[in-house]
């Protein structure tokens, strides 16, 4: 159950678009609740916790309501910017790298290689 529960406090933490602080005090009180309730039904199965709490998707958007709009847009934009730059560096890195490969091969093409005898003679 422990890995059940923690695919779903990562669910739920991915869900949550706030600063780190209130994602962090709010998967805390969650944990808190999840310990209440087994130390009140020690038997309760992942299915009883889930039934319990909701979905990760559900808790989260309840905790979102109580955060400030100003903060949701923030976080969605820094995110936003994240997932930007992970799409955009490989694209650079790879178009770079065709350069790269480009720019050799023309050099090794334009390189000319001629031969100059020289005799000597001595007297």
């Amino acid at each position: 159950m422990k890995k059940e529960l923690h695919r779903y406090y990562r669910l739920l933490r991915r869900n949550l678009l706030c600063s780190k602080a209130n994602r962090n005090r709010f998967i805390d009180q969650t944990q808190r609740m999840v310990e209440d309730f087994l130390n009140e039904k020690p038997d309760a199965s992942y299915k009883n916790v889930e039934g319990f709490l909701g979905s990760p998707k559900s808790l989260s958007e309840t905790f979102m309501e109580t955060i400030d709009p100003v903060e949701i847009h923030r976080c969605k934009r820094k995110k936003r910017f994240f997932k930007i730059i992970l799409i955009a560096f490989p694209v650079v890195a790879i178009a770079l790298l065709c350069f790269l490969i480009y720019y050799i091969t023309q050099m090794q093409a334009d390189i000319e290689i001629t031969q100059e005898l020289t005799k000597i003679i001595y007297e």
